[in-house]
């Protein structure tokens, strides 16, 4: 089926010759004169540089064209369609006439030499109609074969890639688009002027067709990195293609504009590492599976396998299986052995107020004795920077169960400490000597403001910092605490997160009575928290991931607040 595709960009203004043209007549001092004149013009075939077949260009009627007679700057308009059409328009008789498509009335010739542009705002057409590629042509007596002097993009939309309603394209290094001379005296060659790194288009039809292709006119030469940034409402999303060398007539697919991504599916991509499993029963009983307890606050097994899961922008998933690249090895009471089909998929379901990731193919291999349970719909349980948490129903030998799924982002590691009896020294009965603390490698240290220190060890509600009670629990209790540790000054921490709360004698104090902060490397990161009377997770997080002496401090903003309590540190950093 033959593809129409309109010539784009700006008209090259083709030169007629370098002397003044003479008339019919011969008589150098009358005044030419412009008669009817009629070309037999031709379009070439671009090359399509992922695709054995190339582009087969058509003229549509009236389509119009430059033509230099030396005089001026002519336009012609094609009298039909096809690949050859006649171009019928008026000019002074000359033995050189040049041409470009389509027509610009700014282009202007010098010698054999066109000025002109390659547009850096474009619009485009759905399927390539409109297309405008700029292209130039010498007379040969009657006939103009035009020969393209700029190369082509072309980027397609997915079908379900509804509501993009612009797009740009950039290159890293080299110009896609500006001012550009011609060289219409041989086989037109076109050379670059003052110039831009970026085109922007815009969708004829005001926005872009789901489905559909389109292309872009840009300078020919050596690019680097090329992007695509495009918008569907206020969402900006970007794919990006690698460096290359753009060839005049040679068309250049770029990669396909997925849909916009939910903030739910944004929240799973990027590769994680598959951590072990637990299980519960349907009715909150133990399963038969280790129970790891995702509610009372446990902490996240270690790997099991160290295969990594990848979710991908586009709905596809990659496993990276270590030794066996095309299976995947369970372990529950025997070796299983779970075949990829190439196939695999993501994506999130809705149904009310539960969220589900859907997996496609062999995409999730299920840990069970049998297969049964591979792909299928998982329900999410978490996201966040440092897990995922996802569960799955099970029918287990002791009855329905509850399958949970850890899994913990590649390149991070998690530090976390839930505080207990014996931490800092202090025991239920308090501690007169405060101690630093020894945890998985890491070293804590404590120290706090008030007249006469107290700490005790709560099993539900973690370690209090100041005294809560007593006759002179006002004049005793903490006006500020510090906790710290170096142990963190050689890692780059990305996120921490402190479970604490204040304590006051009354509720409905102002929740401005005490406040939390977090420092790295001396400088403060993420926001000031207002502190409440019961337990909440506070995190903090660094725009960049960034090493240092790492402090969480509690102060007081009034005599309200007597204590603190601290139940956890969550802390999140590279490898």
């Amino acid at each position: 089926m033959k593809r129409t595709l309109l010539w784009l960009a700006a008209a090259l203004t083709l030169a007629a010759a370098c002397q003044k043209q003479e008339n019919s007549g011969g008589n150098d001092n009358t005044p030419a004169t412009s008669g009817e004149k009629t070309f037999q013009a031709t379009l070439p075939t671009l090359t399509k540089v992922t695709v054995e077949n190339g582009l087969t260009l058509s003229w549509t009627k009236a389509d119009k064209v430059s033509v230099f007679d030396g005089a001026g700057n002519k336009m012609f308009r094609a009298q039909g369609s096809g690949a050859t059409a006649e171009l019928l328009g008026s000019a002074v008789a000359a033995d050189t006439y040049y041409a470009i498509f389509p027509y610009d009335a700014s282009a202007t010739l010098s010698g054999s030499i066109v000025q002109t542009k390659i547009a850096t705002e474009q619009t485009a057409s759905a399927g390539g109609a409109d297309i405008q590629v700029l292209s130039a042509a010498k007379s040969d007596g009657d006939n103009l074969a035009f020969s393209p002097v700029s190369a082509v993009l072309s980027f397609t939309l997915d079908e379900d890639a509804v509501g993009v309603n612009s797009v740009k394209i950039k290159t890293a290094e080299g110009a896609l688009s500006g001012t550009v001379s011609i060289d219409c005296g041989g086989k037109p060659v076109l050379s670059a002027g003052t110039t831009s790194s970026e085109i922007k288009v815009s969708a004829f039809e005001g926005t872009f067709k789901a489905g559909a292709t389109y292309y872009v006119n840009a300078i020919p030469g050596k690019v680097g990195k090329l992007t695509l940034t495009y918008t569907v409402g206020n969402d900006e999303m970007e794919v990006s293609a690698d460096a290359t060398t753009l060839v005049a007539g040679g068309v250049y697919e770029l990669p396909n504009l997925t849909r916009a991504m939910t903030a739910d599916e944004k929240a799973f991509l990027g590769t994680w590492l598959l951590l072990k499993y637990g299980s519960r029963g349907a009715d909150g009983t133990p399963g038969i599976y280790p129970w790891v307890n995702i509610e009372r606050g446990l902490e996240n097994p270690a790997s099991v396998v160290g295969d990594f899961i990848t979710f991908k922008s586009d709905g596809s998933v990659v496993m990276d299986l270590g030794e066996a690249s095309d299976t995947y090895n369970n372990t529950t009471y025997e070796a299983q052995k779970v075949e990829m089909t190439g196939n695999e998929s993501w994506e999130i379901v809705k149904e009310g107020d539960v969220t589900y990731v859907q997996f496609g193919g062999n995409a999730f291999p299920l840990m069970i004795a049998d297969d049964s349970g591979i792909g299928g719909k998982y329900s999410v349980v978490s996201v966040s920077e440092s897990e995922m948490v996802l569960e799955y129903p099970y029918q287990g030998e002791e009855g329905p169960s509850v399958l949970g799924i850890f899994l913990q982002p590649k390149g991070k590691e998690t530090y976390v400490h839930s505080f207990k009896n014996g931490d800092f020294g202090v025991t239920d009965e308090g501690a007169e000597e405060v101690r630093p603390m020894e945890d998985q490698g890491t070293t804590w240290y404590v120290e706090v403001e008030a007249a006469m220190p107290f700490f005790y060890m709560n099993p539900n509600a973690g370690l209090m910092i100041g005294r809560a009670w007593g006759v002179n629990a006002a004049a005793e209790s903490a006006k500020s605490a510090r906790m710290w540790t170096e142990s963190f000054t050689d890692k780059k921490i990305s996120s921490v997160t402190v479970s604490t709360a204040r304590f006051a004698p009354e509720e409905g104090e102002d929740k401005s009575a005490a406040e939390l902060e977090v420092y790295i490397g001396g400088a403060k990161i993420g926001t000031t928290y207002p502190l409440v009377n019961e337990m909440t997770p506070y995190t903090f997080s660094a725009p960049d991931p960034v090493g240092g002496l790492l402090e969480i401090k509690w102060k007081t903003t009034n005599d309200e607040v007597n204590c603190f309590w601290v139940k956890s540190v969550q802390v999140i950093y590279e490898n």
